[in-house]
């Protein structure tokens, strides 16, 4: 199953509550932000040229290394079941995370069931139930 999204345009800026929410993050939970966005990146089997896009900008927004982007990311692809999230406490924050996979998701303009079946792995360990990805999904393509 492959739903068409609206897709994330290289060159728009990572934003405001994005930029916020990296700001309150600790080191490791950066860390874990940037795997799971990879993850995320590569769950369909694929790599869009957008979804490295929105990436790297994300990566340039926290200002890191090529060499600590690099040690970041697994040594093998689908190991996201080994991503560790120490995920915040501020629940708006955790959100955000969330709402950012989501748009990681969106970057290639297709959904398919893997990226959907990630997103619910990644928003139960960052606290909240499955229902919200739906929810998050539908916010998302409405601000498209």
């Amino acid at each position: 199953m492959r739903e068409t999204l609206p897709s994330y345009r290289h060159g728009e800026s990572v934003n405001e509550k994005t930029r916020t929410s990296l700001a309150e993050l600790k080191p490791h939970q950066k860390r874990a932000y940037i795997q799971t966005l990879h993850a995320m990146a590569g769950a369909d089997g694929e790599e869009h040229p957008d979804e490295q896009a929105y990436l790297f900008d994300v990566v340039r927004q926290l200002g890191m290394t090529t060499e600590q982007f690099a040690a970041c990311i697994p040594p093998r692809r689908g190991a996201y079941q080994d991503i560790v999230i120490d995920a915040p406490e501020d629940e708006d924050i955790r959100r955000q995370w969330l709402s950012d996979l989501i748009w990681m998701v969106a970057a290639d303009g297709k959904l398919a069931r893997t990226e959907y079946k990630l997103s619910v792995h990644f928003a139960e360990k960052l606290g909240f139930a499955h229902k919200i990805v739906e929810q998050l999904m539908v916010a998302s393509l409405q601000k498209r």
